[in-house]
């Protein structure tokens, strides 16, 4: 007798961590999901900006181009399934926002190898952009960086994509993204940024 009393009070207790645990979690994404869906700003990185609508806040990120022991810490916005469904650009691509302190501001700091490199104005901001790609096995990297002196911080705005070849492909079963579309959006996030 003692022993089913033990195995129910043990069961409700389980069934209550449960339903606890998953409502958590359902609050959380819902919460990442509203976040990006209007403006962000972060105290810790000193910015407000307007995230493209859908795409998943990351604030845990850090950008690891340039390898261990040189992250750059930052934010980020992985691109929306709208964007990948049926298409060759992979869940991995993100927009980013880095951060470095007290540094003489150039791209290069941000990992950035320039095929081209131009000044230019979004919304209140200078930025340099600079656009790199690296290829290999069937995969194309490509990244557009714009990177603005502000204060004593540098901070750097980033498109990272990734994208497969679409002859990995059976014929018709997937088509190119929108490459348009996505650049549009990510020129609309860095001109909303306003910096503190």
């Amino acid at each position: 007798m003692k022993h089913k009393k033990l195995l129910f009070v043990v069961g409700i207790i389980s069934i209550g961590t449960f339903v606890f645990f998953s409502q958590s979690s359902r609050n959380e994404v819902f919460t990442q999901i509203k976040q990006v869906d209007t403006a962000y700003s972060s105290a810790v990185f000193g910015f407000t900006v307007n995230p493209p609508q859908d795409f998943v806040l990351n604030e845990g990120y850090l950008n690891q181009t340039l390898g261990p022991g040189s992250e750059i810490p930052g934010v980020a916005f992985q691109v929306s399934e709208t964007f990948t469904k049926g298409t060759n650009l992979s869940p991995d691509s993100f927009i980013s926002i880095e951060k470095l302190f007290d540094v003489d501001c150039d791209p290069s700091l941000f990992g950035a190898d320039e095929i081209v490199s131009e000044s230019v104005v979004l919304g209140s901001n200078t930025f340099t952009k600079v656009i790199s790609q690296e290829a290999g096995a069937g995969n194309l990297y490509s990244e557009t960086v714009y990177v603005s002196e502000q204060g004593d911080a540098c901070y750097a705005a980033r498109l990272s994509v990734h994208t497969t070849a679409l002859a990995n492909y059976d014929a018709g079963s997937i088509r190119e993204y929108d490459i348009s579309k996505l650049e549009k959006v990510f020129e609309e996030t860095v001109s909303s940024l306003t910096f503190k």
